[in-house]
């Protein structure tokens, strides 16, 4: 007999979302993954993570992927369970992957409802037509405790890109930036790879050249990895120019999503390699759906042919819209990143209070996934002015709408210890009545998202002002690179030294600005976190 499998719930409609009239078309061919568990012990692999996480790096003891492989990957006898499954359910098996613990499975729609006994929707989304499904997902009795998550039932997509950018010359002084942020003139990221996500989109690499060019750099070495039938796609320069004019038409919300996605791989690999132009680039490309982030993540962790020491990503969604098997299946993903010693830097999103996702009343504050994970480090925005030496909360208005450092607490993640013993609290910073969170908060640090003074990337040939959280993350993700560089070790983790003080004096505490609701202040703030970096000061701190 089946039971339900645990965390199968559908995610929750975001509100650009309706449910489709139109019935779903059975005889579609699709793919599932079926995550299976790790072979080693629960409390065990919690141990591990916390003996990774503690203390400064080069007090720490990572494993290497062969290590992880061989007490952490699925087992064979799990694994062949589930294709023994899929096979007498006339499923086709695709892959089984031991270390990335997962079997993806081939078949019509129909056989997938019936297999897994839940009913398939179509759903109508700004970008076109996806499904998510009725029900929880079925599975024999002896499967439960093999199968963590199943996904692919629901296809829509979990996340935005979170660049900005606009028409007009922002004027990259790259020297000035370096300065602001002390960054050790001696480190260029030699050895290191930093690796990026997008969920769509592309680059043109002739921008690249032309931008690189202007800051006389040579453009980084640069690999672009699709997963699945995903490609290089970057749109083409003639919308991207219409979009940073405004003259591109809103009648088409696809393309829109694809020039935003352009303009976001473009930023983040221009960054990337303006802090860290020695360091190679490894860059991502997927699908929007869960089984287009689980597989690049995952992906990228059991890179060995790369060894990424750094992934930087600049998107998220709102946790509320999250599939909730997915946001476990992300964070084991970032816990095995952080055993490997790899830094995970995702941007906080936009939003800054969060207080603008769900306009009716009673207030809502809302963070966004993956940010909200633990075990990333999780980087707000500024508003940096490096000539001037200011840099406050970032907070602005653009097309009339709040934009801001995301901020706040999650309502998936418990408060994690090291800001408990902080004496972090949502109590402090949500007003009674309002509805929040009360467990994790972001966001850890932060660096420049203004659009404006002395930042600016080549899209479609012109040159743009780019500006967002996710202008913030690539620049810690590439410092991280510096500091991995500086420190002859690996950071991994940042979170120990972070909250406890020790990492301290490396940053420059942001005390003035707001993000609405909230204010920059003393210490952490749920604007800026602990403030942004002093690299040369940090590298000393790291190195104990």
């Amino acid at each position: 007999m089946k039971q339900p499998l645990a965390g199968g719930e559908p995610r929750r409609l975001p509100p650009e979302a309706r449910r489709s009239r139109a019935a779903v078309d059975l005889a579609e061919t699709a793919e599932l993954t079926i995550v299976v568990r790790s072979r080693g012990p629960e409390e065990e692999w919690r141990t591990l993570v916390e003996q990774a996480t503690r203390g400064l790096p080069h007090e720490r003891r990572y494993l290497t992927r062969a290590e992880l492989a061989k007490q952490w990957a699925a087992s064979p006898e799990d694994l062949e369970a589930v294709r023994k499954f899929a096979a007498s359910q006339r499923l086709r098996v695709v892959s089984s992957d031991a270390f990335r613990r997962c079997v993806v499975v081939s078949g019509s729609l129909r056989q997938f409802a019936r297999v897994f006994g839940v009913e398939l929707q179509g759903v109508r989304h700004p970008l076109g037509t996806f499904r998510t499904h009725r029900g929880v997902p079925h599975l024999p009795a002896p499967l439960l405790p093999l199968v963590e998550c199943i996904l692919g039932l629901d296809t829509l997509p979990a996340a935005r890109p979170h660049a900005a950018a606009a028409a007009g010359r922002g004027g990259m002084d790259r020297q000035a930036l370096l300065d602001a942020y002390a960054v050790p003139k001696r480190l260029h990221g030699k050895g290191q790879c930093i690796a990026i996500i997008e969920l769509g989109g592309g680059v043109h690499r002739s921008d690249l050249r032309q931008y690189f060019r202007q800051l006389k750099l040579a453009p980084p070495k640069l690999r672009i990895r699709g997963i699945g039938e995903v490609k290089n796609n970057p749109v083409p320069r003639a919308d991207i120019r219409k979009f940073l004019d405004g003259t591109l038409s809103g009648s088409d919300p696809s393309l829109q999503s694809q020039v935003e996605w352009t303009l976001e791989t473009t930023t983040d690999v221009s960054i990337v390699g303006t802090f860290a132009p020695e360091a190679s680039i490894l860059l991502v490309l997927t699908s929007g759906s869960d089984q287009g982030q689980y597989h690049a993540v995952s992906s990228v962790i059991a890179d060995t042919r790369n060894d990424p020491s750094v992934l930087s990503c600049s998107w998220g969604g709102p946790e509320y819209s999250q599939t909730p098997a997915l946001m476990p299946a992300l964070d084991r993903w970032f816990q095995a990143a952080a055993v490997l010693g790899m830094t995970v830097c995702y941007s906080s999103g936009d939003m800054a209070d969060g207080t603008g996702y769900v306009p009716a009343p009673p207030k809502r504050f809302i963070i966004q996934f993956p940010a909200s994970s633990p075990h990333v480090l999780t980087v707000g925005g500024t508003t940096l002015h490096p000539k001037a030496g200011t840099e406050i909360a970032w907070h602005q208005v653009r097309n009339g709408e709040l934009t801001g450092s995301g901020g706040g607490f999650s309502t998936f993640f418990p408060l994690p210890p090291w800001q408990r013993a902080a004496g972090i609290s949502a109590r402090q910073w949500i007003p009674r009545g309002a509805e929040s969170g009360k467990g994790r908060a972001i966001p850890d640090i932060a660096a420049k998202a203004n659009m404006e003074s002395a930042y600016s990337v080549i899209v479609g040939g012109v040159e743009a002002p780019a500006g967002g959280t996710s202008t913030a993350a690539p620049i810690w993700a590439a410092l991280a690179a510096l500091l991995n560089e500086g420190t002859k070790s690996r950071l991994g983790l940042l979170h120990a030294p972070l909250y406890d003080g020790t990492l301290a004096p490396g940053l420059r505490d942001i005390v003035k600005g707001n993000t609405g609701q909230f204010h920059a202040c003393k210490g952490w703030d749920a604007c800026t976190g602990w403030g942004s970096p002093k690299g040369e000061t940090l590298v000393r701190l790291l190195r104990g």
